[in-house]
Protein backbone atom coordinates (compact mmCIF):
# COMPACT_ATOMS: atom_id res chain seq x y z
CA UNK A 1 0.00 0.00 0.00
CA UNK A 2 1.77 3.37 -0.73
CA UNK A 3 2.07 6.17 1.91
CA UNK A 4 -0.43 8.38 0.16
CA UNK A 5 -3.09 5.90 -0.04
CA UNK A 6 -2.55 5.11 4.31
CA UNK A 7 -2.35 8.71 4.58
CA UNK A 8 -6.12 9.61 3.00
CA UNK A 9 -7.09 6.71 4.91
CA UNK A 10 -5.76 8.06 8.50
CA UNK A 11 -6.95 11.69 7.60
CA UNK A 12 -10.61 10.00 6.46
CA UNK A 13 -10.90 8.61 10.29
CA UNK A 14 -9.96 11.79 11.86
CA UNK A 15 -12.65 13.55 10.35
CA UNK A 16 -15.03 11.08 10.76
CA UNK A 17 -13.68 11.35 14.97
CA UNK A 18 -13.58 15.00 14.69
CA UNK A 19 -17.59 14.71 13.36
CA UNK A 20 -18.90 12.35 15.57
CA UNK A 21 -17.01 14.18 18.58
CA UNK A 22 -18.94 17.30 17.34
CA UNK A 23 -21.99 16.04 16.54
CA UNK A 24 -22.49 15.13 20.32
CA UNK A 25 -21.47 18.88 21.61
CA UNK A 26 -24.06 20.36 23.63
CA UNK A 27 -24.72 23.68 21.63
CA UNK A 28 -24.20 27.02 23.88
CA UNK A 29 -26.55 29.76 24.50
CA UNK A 30 -26.28 32.81 21.99
CA UNK A 31 -25.01 34.92 24.83
CA UNK A 32 -21.55 32.87 24.96
CA UNK A 33 -21.33 32.19 20.95
CA UNK A 34 -18.32 32.29 19.56
CA UNK A 35 -17.30 32.13 15.93
CA UNK A 36 -17.23 28.46 15.22
CA UNK A 37 -19.00 27.36 18.00
CA UNK A 38 -22.51 25.48 17.87
CA UNK A 39 -24.83 27.63 19.42
CA UNK A 40 -28.96 27.25 19.97
CA UNK A 41 -31.24 30.13 19.59
CA UNK A 42 -35.14 30.54 19.61
CA UNK A 43 -36.90 33.54 18.17
CA UNK A 44 -39.68 35.49 16.03
CA UNK A 45 -38.72 35.53 12.80
CA UNK A 46 -39.19 39.48 12.04
CA UNK A 47 -37.14 39.53 8.23
CA UNK A 48 -36.89 37.48 5.42
CA UNK A 49 -35.12 37.65 2.42
CA UNK A 50 -32.85 35.99 -0.06
CA UNK A 51 -31.53 33.17 2.04
CA UNK A 52 -31.14 35.53 5.07
CA UNK A 53 -33.39 36.38 8.06
CA UNK A 54 -33.14 37.52 11.35
CA UNK A 55 -34.65 35.94 14.44
CA UNK A 56 -35.29 38.09 18.41
CA UNK A 57 -36.03 36.88 21.86
CA UNK A 58 -36.92 40.16 22.84
CA UNK A 59 -33.71 40.80 23.85
CA UNK A 60 -31.06 39.28 20.95
CA UNK A 61 -31.76 39.62 17.41
CA UNK A 62 -29.60 37.31 15.47
CA UNK A 63 -28.84 36.69 12.05
CA UNK A 64 -30.02 33.22 10.11
CA UNK A 65 -28.76 32.44 7.39
CA UNK A 66 -31.68 30.76 5.57
CA UNK A 67 -35.89 31.82 4.25
CA UNK A 68 -37.63 31.95 7.12
CA UNK A 69 -41.40 32.51 7.53
CA UNK A 70 -42.22 36.26 8.96
CA UNK A 71 -43.65 36.31 12.63
CA UNK A 72 -43.22 32.54 13.45
CA UNK A 73 -41.03 31.70 16.41
CA UNK A 74 -38.57 29.04 15.58
CA UNK A 75 -35.66 27.12 17.53
CA UNK A 76 -32.68 26.70 15.50
CA UNK A 77 -29.43 25.13 16.26
CA UNK A 78 -26.53 25.77 14.32
CA UNK A 79 -22.73 27.10 13.89
CA UNK A 80 -22.24 31.03 14.88
CA UNK A 81 -20.38 32.28 11.78
CA UNK A 82 -19.85 35.83 11.44
CA UNK A 83 -21.82 37.21 14.06
CA UNK A 84 -24.74 35.35 12.66
CA UNK A 85 -25.90 31.62 12.64
CA UNK A 86 -25.29 28.72 9.84
CA UNK A 87 -28.97 26.27 10.64
CA UNK A 88 -27.95 22.90 11.19
CA UNK A 89 -31.37 21.98 12.17
CA UNK A 90 -34.90 24.69 12.42
CA UNK A 91 -37.64 23.31 13.86
CA UNK A 92 -40.83 24.78 15.37
CA UNK A 93 -40.08 27.19 18.57
CA UNK A 94 -41.78 28.06 22.02
CA UNK A 95 -41.01 31.53 23.48
CA UNK A 96 -42.75 33.75 26.30
CA UNK A 97 -44.98 36.53 24.86
CA UNK A 98 -46.41 39.97 25.99
CA UNK A 99 -50.00 40.14 25.60
CA UNK A 100 -51.34 43.15 24.95
CA UNK A 101 -55.14 44.53 24.12
CA UNK A 102 -56.54 47.41 22.32
CA UNK A 103 -58.14 49.07 19.12
CA UNK A 104 -56.29 48.34 15.87
CA UNK A 105 -55.45 51.63 14.33
CA UNK A 106 -53.54 52.46 11.49
CA UNK A 107 -51.88 56.14 10.46
CA UNK A 108 -48.41 56.11 8.89
CA UNK A 109 -47.79 52.86 10.54
CA UNK A 110 -50.11 49.82 12.08
CA UNK A 111 -50.70 50.53 15.74
CA UNK A 112 -52.45 49.40 18.97
CA UNK A 113 -54.24 51.92 20.70
CA UNK A 114 -54.47 50.19 24.62
CA UNK A 115 -54.69 53.67 24.88
CA UNK A 116 -51.47 54.32 24.66
CA UNK A 117 -49.83 53.85 21.49
CA UNK A 118 -47.64 50.53 21.14
CA UNK A 119 -46.15 50.43 17.18
CA UNK A 120 -46.62 47.24 15.38
CA UNK A 121 -43.55 45.86 13.12
CA UNK A 122 -46.43 44.18 10.70
CA UNK A 123 -50.19 45.12 10.22
CA UNK A 124 -53.40 42.39 11.40
CA UNK A 125 -54.77 41.17 8.67
CA UNK A 126 -58.29 40.58 8.85
CA UNK A 127 -58.93 43.34 11.51
CA UNK A 128 -60.60 46.55 10.57
CA UNK A 129 -59.38 49.74 11.95
CA UNK A 130 -61.18 50.10 15.36
CA UNK A 131 -61.84 46.77 15.98
CA UNK A 132 -60.60 45.32 19.63
CA UNK A 133 -58.12 42.96 19.43
CA UNK A 134 -55.52 40.55 21.75
CA UNK A 135 -51.96 40.99 20.42
CA UNK A 136 -49.28 38.00 21.66
CA UNK A 137 -45.97 38.76 20.95
CA UNK A 138 -42.30 40.80 21.45
CA UNK A 139 -40.68 44.09 20.87
CA UNK A 140 -37.71 44.19 18.24
CA UNK A 141 -37.20 47.28 18.82
CA UNK A 142 -39.48 49.68 19.49
CA UNK A 143 -42.27 48.11 17.69
CA UNK A 144 -44.27 44.81 18.84
CA UNK A 145 -44.06 41.98 16.75
CA UNK A 146 -47.54 40.48 16.26
CA UNK A 147 -47.30 36.62 16.34
CA UNK A 148 -50.66 35.70 17.77
CA UNK A 149 -53.94 37.99 17.52
CA UNK A 150 -58.13 37.84 17.33
CA UNK A 151 -60.63 40.40 17.47
CA UNK A 152 -62.20 40.64 20.66
CA UNK A 153 -65.40 42.70 19.37
CA UNK A 154 -66.15 46.65 18.82
CA UNK A 155 -66.69 49.43 21.43
CA UNK A 156 -69.88 50.39 21.96
CA UNK A 157 -69.04 53.96 23.34
CA UNK A 158 -66.23 56.60 22.92
CA UNK A 159 -63.60 55.54 25.10
CA UNK A 160 -60.61 58.32 26.04
CA UNK A 161 -57.42 57.61 23.43
CA UNK A 162 -59.67 55.31 20.95
CA UNK A 163 -60.80 55.32 17.83
CA UNK A 164 -64.83 55.61 17.77
CA UNK A 165 -67.11 55.95 14.74
CA UNK A 166 -69.99 59.27 15.23
CA UNK A 167 -73.01 59.31 13.27
CA UNK A 168 -74.98 62.60 13.59
CA UNK A 169 -76.34 66.03 12.39
CA UNK A 170 -73.80 68.49 11.65
CA UNK A 171 -75.16 71.70 14.00
CA UNK A 172 -71.98 74.02 13.81
CA UNK A 173 -69.98 73.51 10.22
CA UNK A 174 -66.09 74.26 9.74
CA UNK A 175 -63.04 72.80 10.98
CA UNK A 176 -64.06 72.20 13.74
CA UNK A 177 -67.13 71.63 13.48
CA UNK A 178 -70.09 69.76 15.98
CA UNK A 179 -72.54 67.18 15.04
CA UNK A 180 -75.23 66.22 17.24
CA UNK A 181 -74.83 62.36 18.48
CA UNK A 182 -77.09 60.30 20.63
CA UNK A 183 -78.50 63.95 22.84
CA UNK A 184 -74.77 65.03 22.91
CA UNK A 185 -72.51 67.82 20.92
CA UNK A 186 -69.36 66.13 19.36
CA UNK A 187 -66.50 68.49 18.52
CA UNK A 188 -64.93 67.88 14.97
CA UNK A 189 -61.41 68.06 14.24
CA UNK A 190 -61.10 67.44 10.03
CA UNK A 191 -57.43 66.76 8.51
CA UNK A 192 -56.39 67.79 4.69
CA UNK A 193 -58.47 71.26 4.75
CA UNK A 194 -62.38 69.15 4.90
CA UNK A 195 -65.32 71.46 6.47
CA UNK A 196 -68.70 70.55 7.83
CA UNK A 197 -71.86 71.66 6.12
CA UNK A 198 -74.43 72.01 8.56
CA UNK A 199 -77.69 70.36 8.33
CA UNK A 200 -75.92 67.27 6.87
CA UNK A 201 -75.86 63.84 8.83
CA UNK A 202 -72.15 62.46 8.48
CA UNK A 203 -70.32 59.70 9.97
CA UNK A 204 -67.18 60.78 11.70
CA UNK A 205 -64.46 58.20 12.46
CA UNK A 206 -61.11 58.68 14.40
CA UNK A 207 -59.45 59.26 17.85
CA UNK A 208 -62.02 60.51 20.51
CA UNK A 209 -60.69 62.36 23.69
CA UNK A 210 -62.78 62.81 26.34
CA UNK A 211 -62.61 65.82 28.83
CA UNK A 212 -66.07 66.28 30.04
CA UNK A 213 -66.61 67.51 26.31
CA UNK A 214 -66.34 64.42 23.59
CA UNK A 215 -63.78 66.03 21.33
CA UNK A 216 -63.09 63.45 17.88
CA UNK A 217 -59.78 64.24 15.48
CA UNK A 218 -61.67 62.85 12.22
CA UNK A 219 -59.70 60.14 10.02
CA UNK A 220 -62.39 59.31 8.00
CA UNK A 221 -65.30 61.70 6.81
CA UNK A 222 -68.73 60.63 5.18
CA UNK A 223 -71.26 62.44 3.96
CA UNK A 224 -75.20 60.44 4.57
CA UNK A 225 -77.57 62.86 3.33
CA UNK A 226 -79.77 65.38 4.78
CA UNK A 227 -81.26 66.04 8.80
CA UNK A 228 -85.00 65.17 8.83
CA UNK A 229 -87.31 67.64 8.45
CA UNK A 230 -90.70 67.41 11.44
CA UNK A 231 -93.32 69.50 12.14
CA UNK A 232 -92.21 69.82 15.74
CA UNK A 233 -88.55 69.56 15.15
CA UNK A 234 -86.18 68.17 18.05
CA UNK A 235 -82.61 69.25 18.31
CA UNK A 236 -80.77 68.17 14.84
CA UNK A 237 -84.25 68.45 12.65
CA UNK A 238 -84.76 70.85 10.39
CA UNK A 239 -87.94 72.72 10.79
CA UNK A 240 -89.73 74.56 7.53
CA UNK A 241 -92.00 77.09 7.06
CA UNK A 242 -93.44 80.63 7.23
CA UNK A 243 -94.28 83.73 9.27
CA UNK A 244 -93.19 87.06 10.23
CA UNK A 245 -90.51 88.58 13.06
CA UNK A 246 -91.59 89.49 16.42
CA UNK A 247 -88.45 90.67 17.59
CA UNK A 248 -84.68 92.16 16.43
CA UNK A 249 -81.74 90.46 18.74
CA UNK A 250 -77.86 91.58 18.29
CA UNK A 251 -77.46 88.75 15.08
CA UNK A 252 -80.61 87.06 14.85
CA UNK A 253 -84.54 87.66 15.14
CA UNK A 254 -87.60 85.93 16.63
CA UNK A 255 -90.47 84.73 14.76
CA UNK A 256 -93.96 83.93 15.37
CA UNK A 257 -94.07 80.13 15.07
CA UNK A 258 -90.51 79.01 16.36
CA UNK A 259 -89.78 78.80 19.72
CA UNK A 260 -86.24 79.54 19.75
CA UNK A 261 -84.64 82.65 17.66
CA UNK A 262 -83.61 82.37 13.92
CA UNK A 263 -79.97 82.64 13.61
CA UNK A 264 -77.82 83.92 10.04
CA UNK A 265 -80.59 86.10 8.99
CA UNK A 266 -81.52 89.55 9.38
CA UNK A 267 -84.69 91.96 9.28
CA UNK A 268 -87.68 94.09 10.78
CA UNK A 269 -90.12 93.39 12.70
CA UNK A 270 -93.72 92.40 10.79
CA UNK A 271 -91.18 90.99 7.86
CA UNK A 272 -92.14 87.56 6.63
CA UNK A 273 -89.51 85.14 6.11
CA UNK A 274 -90.22 81.58 4.16
CA UNK A 275 -87.07 79.25 6.08
CA UNK A 276 -86.07 76.23 6.22
CA UNK A 277 -84.00 75.98 9.38
CA UNK A 278 -82.09 73.69 11.31
CA UNK A 279 -82.77 73.41 15.16
CA UNK A 280 -80.26 73.57 17.69
CA UNK A 281 -79.58 73.72 21.24
CA UNK A 282 -80.24 77.51 21.62
CA UNK A 283 -81.81 78.61 18.17
CA UNK A 284 -82.84 77.60 14.56
CA UNK A 285 -79.90 77.90 11.79
CA UNK A 286 -81.08 79.57 8.36
CA UNK A 287 -80.22 76.63 5.86
CA UNK A 288 -82.20 78.49 3.61
CA UNK A 289 -84.41 81.24 4.14
CA UNK A 290 -86.27 84.11 1.60
CA UNK A 291 -87.38 87.74 3.34
CA UNK A 292 -90.51 89.39 2.43
CA UNK A 293 -90.59 93.10 3.41
CA UNK A 294 -93.41 94.17 5.92
CA UNK A 295 -94.65 96.63 3.73
CA UNK A 296 -97.31 94.87 2.06
CA UNK A 297 -98.85 94.47 5.65
CA UNK A 298 -102.47 95.53 5.46
CA UNK A 299 -103.90 97.61 8.51
CA UNK A 300 -104.84 95.34 10.90
CA UNK A 301 -106.07 97.81 13.95
CA UNK A 302 -109.52 96.24 13.45
CA UNK A 303 -107.90 92.65 13.99
CA UNK A 304 -105.42 92.41 16.51
CA UNK A 305 -103.73 89.12 17.41
CA UNK A 306 -101.84 88.66 20.92
CA UNK A 307 -98.28 87.71 19.92
CA UNK A 308 -98.56 88.23 16.46
CA UNK A 309 -96.71 91.07 14.64
CA UNK A 310 -98.52 93.30 12.83
CA UNK A 311 -99.25 97.16 11.08
CA UNK A 312 -101.28 99.57 12.73
CA UNK A 313 -102.34 102.78 10.65
CA UNK A 314 -104.45 106.08 11.81
CA UNK A 315 -104.78 108.91 13.71
CA UNK A 316 -103.82 109.53 17.34
CA UNK A 317 -106.72 110.54 20.11
CA UNK A 318 -104.62 110.07 23.04
CA UNK A 319 -101.31 110.39 24.59
CA UNK A 320 -99.84 109.50 27.82
CA UNK A 321 -96.98 108.61 30.01
CA UNK A 322 -96.92 105.21 31.87
CA UNK A 323 -93.81 103.63 33.22
CA UNK A 324 -91.35 105.56 31.57
CA UNK A 325 -93.25 104.46 28.14
CA UNK A 326 -95.40 106.35 25.82
CA UNK A 327 -99.11 105.13 25.88
CA UNK A 328 -101.03 106.25 22.72
CA UNK A 329 -104.26 105.60 21.84
CA UNK A 330 -105.10 105.39 17.55
CA UNK A 331 -108.12 104.88 15.79
CA UNK A 332 -108.92 104.77 12.40
CA UNK A 333 -112.74 104.31 11.43
CA UNK A 334 -114.59 103.10 14.34
CA UNK A 335 -111.60 100.75 14.96
CA UNK A 336 -109.22 101.63 18.67
CA UNK A 337 -106.44 100.43 19.71
CA UNK A 338 -103.16 101.14 21.90
CA UNK A 339 -99.75 102.09 20.84
CA UNK A 340 -96.64 101.28 23.51
CA UNK A 341 -93.86 103.41 22.30
CA UNK A 342 -90.78 104.66 23.54
CA UNK A 343 -90.36 108.11 25.12
CA UNK A 344 -87.85 109.24 22.90
CA UNK A 345 -90.36 109.02 19.86
CA UNK A 346 -92.55 112.48 20.03
CA UNK A 347 -96.05 111.53 19.71
CA UNK A 348 -98.78 113.81 19.53
CA UNK A 349 -102.97 114.31 19.19
CA UNK A 350 -103.71 114.49 15.87
CA UNK A 351 -100.36 112.83 14.25
CA UNK A 352 -101.20 110.62 11.80
CA UNK A 353 -98.98 106.98 12.05
CA UNK A 354 -97.81 103.99 10.71
CA UNK A 355 -96.26 101.80 13.38
CA UNK A 356 -95.15 97.80 13.31
CA UNK A 357 -95.20 95.75 16.18
CA UNK A 358 -96.70 92.60 18.01
CA UNK A 359 -99.74 92.39 19.12
CA UNK A 360 -100.81 92.04 23.10
CA UNK A 361 -102.63 93.30 25.88
CA UNK A 362 -103.09 96.04 28.36
CA UNK A 363 -105.73 95.97 30.89
CA UNK A 364 -107.93 93.27 28.72
CA UNK A 365 -107.56 96.19 25.91
CA UNK A 366 -105.40 95.28 22.55
CA UNK A 367 -101.94 96.73 22.19
CA UNK A 368 -99.29 97.55 19.98
CA UNK A 369 -95.89 97.21 21.32
CA UNK A 370 -93.45 99.26 19.04
CA UNK A 371 -89.39 98.68 19.92
CA UNK A 372 -87.57 101.05 17.52
CA UNK A 373 -87.74 104.30 15.81
CA UNK A 374 -88.05 102.50 12.61
CA UNK A 375 -90.99 100.92 12.83
CA UNK A 376 -93.25 103.96 13.07
CA UNK A 377 -94.06 106.76 10.94
CA UNK A 378 -95.48 109.65 12.04
CA UNK A 379 -97.14 111.95 9.45
CA UNK A 380 -96.02 110.11 6.43
CA UNK A 381 -92.40 110.71 7.59
CA UNK A 382 -90.52 107.94 8.21
CA UNK A 383 -88.01 108.48 11.25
Amino acid sequence: MRLVDIALILLSLVFLALTYVTSNVEPVSIGEAEDGKLVEFTGVCVYSSDGFSILTDGKFSVPVFSDLKLRKVYKVIGVYRRNGIKPRKIEDGKIELEEYEGAYWVDYYPSLLTPKKIKLKFGLSGVEEGELVRVRGIFFGSKLVPVEYYVVGNLTSPKDGYPFKFRGVVLYGGNPGIIFWKNRSVKVYLKDNQTLIPGRVVEVFGITRITGKIIVYTSRLRYLGSANVSEKPNVGEIAEGECRIIQKLENRVKLECLDLPLSNVTGRVGDKIKFRALKRFSDYLCLNCTLYPRENLGNMICNPEAGKAGKVSGVVENVKEVRGRIIAQVRNGNCRILLKIKPDIRIEIGDKVEAFGVFSTYYKKPILIVEGEEDICLNSCCR
